[in-house]
């Protein structure tokens, strides 16, 4: 056994004597302390028959403990008496030492395993009849390896066997009890509870003891500490020296008192198991707790000695890492802390290239981080904080998850002093480095629909998508903009399909909102670019509807629909109103194009003089280009249509000089008509 140090039993003496509840029963209860670590086997001591002596020297080699030696003569008996009862029966003692040597001192050799499993198999096939009172215990031997072999099925066949056979014995209890344990196994703590119940009502008490203290640890382990005491507190007045007897129930009652806030008696409890049972696996992290509660207390430099002491007894072990964690955050937290915290600094360093444990590199890592963010080092710390996001560890990455958040909005804050001073260049590296792989990160709504837009304006497209994206899967306060704007965005860069699909939803979500004509009229556009007229026409006609006059480029786009399905009075109408509703802003540009449409509609109504009045209205209105050929071709066509063939000829003529290939072509063709009916009169 350890020496311990004087100090933890000082320390001991005066906790003992604040426990309170059962506590107090027991730490004044002697423990029972379990058996020694020897097998103890059920099965028959006498064998009749072939190999008789054999058997009976191999069983005394099992009594006194030669484990190696007995097995060596068990299996000699299955080898050279196959089908003797002395060999039915070795193969039980031999199925119980492989087990044994299998999971001693808690490791699972498969192999070990696996010489077990046949040989219980062996005894069930071969077992004497006189000998059938040993089937339930060689099932829950078989059931047990299947555990430890993780062959989850076959445990749970062999232990409803157990129960359905052989209901009315003791065995059928434990069969109960060990599907208890499997679901455990699984983390199906409900079904666990329910069979604890079927446990406690249909056997009458048989097994009662395990179903206390394994219902405690159920509680324990779905963290409802209230209820796990409860239960240990039951067990505890009931079995009190076997609960001082056993680690490992000693330890889940004292981390129930810990996890409730009974500090003084979990320390008690943590230091009894420490001090009875110093080799157990449990002692060290028992010893680190009892540091914690001095923590919690305040007692900083008693916590710092016990730490040191798990370190020194428990080196290299899992606990003496998380003690030095705890360790760099006393440092941390001291007033006489150095000023770059380089104590704490060493400890977390240590942990994390010394430990081999993930889970805790992963913490060391993460307090680093923590030093570094107090200094002001953000990038650093945001650099460890992003290398570790994800982590298994569910409470330490909703810790990294937060203090990310926490950095990027002191990051925040930077981004928008630069955008304040009109520095964009500042502004846009910052969000490069901190903010664009870590959109997730950022609760500043408003900020990001600023960096949006300053991509946006600097023709970062891709940029500006992101951020708009990132926006709209967050549902806020910012989602109507975002969505309307990527959806003019697309718009804008050419992507109608996209664009479309986004102001769709803009408008389907927000009906009323603020730009829901402007997204109809740009949908309309999408629309109509991508030949799907009808779609185009119905958003075009809502915005006449809704906001006339304040998109006249939406009655000439639809207009130009009508007019190629024939419907030449009804795009004159819509023409005749965007040119009375536009007068007041004198658009020139839109007053040339909306006549020149009119023009077509009167033209495809006949009314050739109607269309004369709008095509040269249109010219004289706007600077139409090159398209101002085109109009006057169609003035020379109505005029030749009415008979007006010398001013026809003129037009034609003077175009069929000009630069438009098409329309001098069509003219001079045009001019040829003109002559060639000429002659026709004469002739």
């Amino acid at each position: 056994m350890r020496i311990i140090p004087v100090s933890l039993f000082i320390i001991i003496g005066i906790i003992i004597s604040v426990s309170g509840s059962y506590a107090s029963v027991l730490y004044t209860t002697p423990a029972m302390f379990p058996p020694p670590d020897k097998i103890i086997a059920p099965w028959s001591q006498n064998a009749k028959g072939p190999g008789e002596e054999v058997f009976r020297e191999a069983v005394n080699e099992f009594k006194k403990g030669e484990y190696s030696l007995a097995l060596d003569k068990f299996e000699s008996l299955l080898i050279n008496h196959p089908n003797s009862e002395s060999s039915s029966i070795a193969s039980l003692y031999a199925g119980s030492i492989y087990y044994w040597m299998a999971v001693k001192e808690e490791k699972k050799d498969m192999r070990m395993l696996m010489n077990g499993l046949k040989s219980f198999q062996h005894g069930i096939r071969t077992h004497p009849a006189k000998e059938k009172a040993n089937v339930p215990v060689m099932l829950l031997e078989i059931g047990k390896i299947y555990i430890d072999l993780n062959l989850i099925a076959e445990a749970k066949g062999s232990f409803n066997r157990i129960i359905q056979e052989f209901p009315s014995s003791g065995f059928a209890a434990k069969g109960e009890y060990m599907l208890v344990l499997i679901h455990m196994k699984e983390g199906n703590y409900n079904d666990a509870l329910s069979v604890l119940n079927v446990l406690a009502v249909k056997y009458d008490g048989e097994m009662e003891k395990e179903r206390v203290f394994v219902t405690g640890e159920i509680f324990l382990a779905l963290h409802e500490f209230g209820d796990s005491k409860r239960f240990y507190d039951e067990g505890i007045r009931k079995w009190p020296a076997y609960v001082k007897g056993n680690p490992k129930i000693l330890l889940n009652y004292s981390e129930c008192q810990f996890q409730n806030g009974e500090i003084p008696s979990a320390r008690a409890g943590f230091f009894t198991l420490f001090n009875l049972y110093p080799k157990d696996k449990h002692a060290g992290f028992a010893l680190k707790r009892a540091g914690e509660t001095f923590a919690l207390d305040q007692k900083m430099p008693v916590a710092e000695k016990i730490y040191l002491d798990v370190i020194t007894f428990f080196p290299k072990s899992n606990d003496a890492w998380s003690s030095m964690l705890a360790l760099g955050d006393l440092k941390l937290k001291s007033k006489s802390a150095d000023t770059f915290n380089d104590d704490s600094l060493k400890y977390y360093k240590d942990v994390e290239t010394l430990s081999g444990n993930d889970v805790l590199v992963a913490r060391a890592r993460y307090k680093t981080a923590g030093v570094l963010e107090k200094h002001g080092k953000y990038q650093q710390a945001l650099s460890i904080y992003l290398d570790i996001i994800g982590h298994p560890d569910k409470s330490l990455n909703d810790e990294i998850s937060q203090l990310l958040t926490d950095i990027i909005d002191k990051i925040g804050m930077q981004i928008e002093d630069r955008l304040g001073r009109s520095d964009r260049l500042g502004a846009l590296k910052l969000y490069q480095t901190y903010y664009k792989n870590n959109l997730t990160h950022v609760r500043n709504e408003d900020l990001l629909m600023k960096m949006a837009v300053m991509h946006e304006s600097i023709n970062l497209h891709n940029d500006a998508f992101m951020i708009y994206e990132n926006i709209i899967k967050r549902n806020g306060s910012r989602t109507e903009q975002a969505l309307f704007k990527s959806g003019k965005l697309y718009a804008r860069t050419g992507d109608e399909r996209k664009s479309v699909d986004m102001l769709e939803r803009y408008i389907t979500e927000y009906p009323k909102g603020v730009n829901v004509s402007e997204a109809r009229a740009l949908a309309g556009e999408g629309h109509n670019n991508l030949k799907e007229y009808e779609k185009a026409s119905n958003h075009f006609y809502a915005v006449i509807r809704d906001a006339p006059n304040q998109y006249p480029y939406v009655n000439i786009r639809l207009a130009a629909i009508l007019q190629n399905t024939g419907q030449y009075q009804e795009s004159a109408d819509v023409l005749r109103d965007m040119l009375r509703g536009i007068q007041k802003n004198q658009d020139v540009d839109l007053f040339s194009q909306g006549y020149v449409s009119l023009g077509n509609s009167y033209y495809g109504m006949t009314r050739y003089q109607d269309a004369i009045d709008a095509y040269r209205s249109g010219l004289i209105k706007g600077d139409l280009k090159e398209g101002s050929e085109t109009v006057e071709y169609m003035i020379g066509d109505c005029l030749l249509r009415l008979d007006r063939t010398d001013e026809a000829r003129k037009i034609f003529t003077r175009l069929s000089s000009g630069t438009n290939k098409l329309v001098k072509q069509v003219s001079e063709e045009r001019l040829k008509d003109i002559t060639s009916a000429a002659e026709d009169v004469r002739m």
